[in-house]
C-alpha cells in the first residue's frame, strides 16, 4: 500500500500532472481550496502534503497558506 500524498493547488492543470507523476508511489488525495485541504487532511493523515501557499483569497500571503494545515 503506498502513502498517501495530500495535493493541494487550485490550478486543476497543476494538480493533474501532479497527480500524473506521483500516482505511481503515492495514493493521491486533491483539494483546491483551504477548506477541501482542511477536510482531506484530517480524514486521510497523509504522510506527505504539497500545499500551494499562495491559494485565494490571498495568494500573496503564504503564512495564511501554513496556517491552514498548522
Amino acid at each position: 500500500m503506498n502513502p498517501v500524498l495530500l495535493l493541494v493547488d487550485d490550478d486543476e492543470a497543476i494538480r493533474t500532472q501532479m497527480k500524473w507523476a506521483l500516482s505511481a508511489d503515492y495514493e493521491i488525495i486533491s483539494a483546491e481550496d483551504r477548506a477541501g485541504a482542511v477536510e482531506n487532511f484530517k480524514k486521510k493523515k497523509p504522510a506527505v502534503t504539497l500545499l500551494d501557499l499562495g491559494l485565494p483569497p490571498r495568494p500573496a500571503d503564504p503564512d495564511e497558506g501554513l496556517a491552514t494545515l498548522a
